[in-house]
This record gives C-alpha cells, sequence and structure tokens, in this order.
C-alpha cells in the first residue's frame, strides 16, 4: 500500500502538469482560431462592402476610393442637440502639413440625401473644411462651409485654400454640420504656389 501511495503522489502531479499543458494548447489553439475568424470576418465585410459600393453608383463618384459622410440613425439620436460630424481625419502619418503654410485642396463630391440640421428638421444644414492642430486647441484655420444647397446625386468640384498655423501636427478635417450623406472622391492637396 505505501508503495502505491509513493507511486500515487509522483502520477498525480505528473498527470497534472500534462492537463495543464494540454489546456493551454487548446486555449492558444482556440485564440488563434478566433483571431482567424474575426480577421477573416472582416476581410469578408470589406470586400462585400467594397463590392457594394462599386456596384452602387449613385453612392460612388469614381468607384475606387470613395468615402461617405454616412452616419446612422442611432447615432444622430445620440447627439440630438449637436449638427456637427466630423468624418474625415488626414492622417498625419502619411500627410504631413507644414506650419504657416498655404494648400490648395480639391476634390469632387456629391450630396446623396440633403444635409439637414440635426436641431431643426426644417433647416438645411452644409458640410465643412479646416485645419486643426493637436496639441492647439486655439489654432484651427479659418472653415470653409459648402455644399449647403446642391442638386442631390450632382457631382460637384470643391478648391478652396487652407492656411496652417504656427504649428506642425496639423491634419484636415471634414465634417457635416447636419444629417445627411455625402460622398467624397480625387482628394489633392498642395503646397499653394
Amino acid at each position: 500500500i505505501n508503495k502505491l501511495e509513493e507511486f500515487n503522489k509522483m502520477l498525480i502531479p505528473d498527470l497534472q502538469k500534462k492537463v495543464n499543458a494540454y489546456k493551454q494548447k487548446k486555449q492558444v489553439e482556440l485564440t488563434n482560431k478566433y483571431k482567424d475568424d474575426v480577421r477573416n470576418e472582416k476581410i469578408s465585410s470589406k470586400e462585400n462592402l467594397d463590392s457594394k459600393l462599386k456596384a452602387d453608383k449613385e453612392r460612388v463618384i469614381d468607384g475606387n476610393f470613395s468615402f461617405s459622410s454616412r452616419i446612422e440613425e442611432e447615432t444622430y439620436r445620440a447627439f440630438k442637440d449637436n449638427d456637427s460630424f466630423e468624418f474625415f481625419y488626414s492622417n498625419s502619418k502619411y500627410m504631413k502639413f507644414k506650419a504657416n503654410t498655404k494648400y490648395k485642396i480639391v476634390f469632387d463630391y456629391k450630396i446623396t440625401e440633403k444635409i439637414m440640421l440635426n436641431t431643426d428638421n426644417e433647416s438645411s444644414g452644409y458640410a465643412y473644411m479646416l485645419f486643426r492642430s493637436s496639441s492647439r486647441a486655439d489654432s484651427d484655420s479659418k472653415v470653409i462651409n459648402f455644399g449647403g444647397n446642391v442638386v442631390v446625386n450632382q457631382r460637384k468640384k470643391m478648391t478652396t485654400y487652407l492656411t496652417t498655423g504656427n504649428a506642425t501636427d496639423y491634419y484636415m478635417l471634414i465634417g457635416l454640420c447636419g444629417r445627411g450623406v455625402m460622398i467624397i472622391d480625387n482628394i489633392c492637396i498642395t503646397e499653394a504656389i
């Protein structure tokens, strides 16, 4: 009996180690499968959205890199006292703006759902754009308003100029003052001469 108890004491810790190693291995496999499933779902969703956008010419200008300002109704309800919804931010990693520099901004756009103020459903809204510094809250460039009273689904070209202030961390943003849908494509930003 003593030998059996000694054997049992040696066997249980070894068996427990093996069970724990097996559990850990299965957990890693499960985690990796989950990550793969999520990654595949994201890829599939993006491919489906891309094909839908390309097929829906009303929502796309040139069919490759258009983006939309659509915000779902739940978002509008959550911000019922607010009319401003920013939907485009340039990425300062890829697009760096110099301090105190004038830039020419050109892009195509069309309004596919009329912009109406969120706080007053009878009043027309508009789109806006500006440069904003990440580090200086008081340094927004002048605000350019556009797209307020345009024909729905009519392609328009926007050409304007914006100047940065005394900071090197500016980004460009575009938003809507109100709810509606605007499609933007073919953005070109160059230093003005």
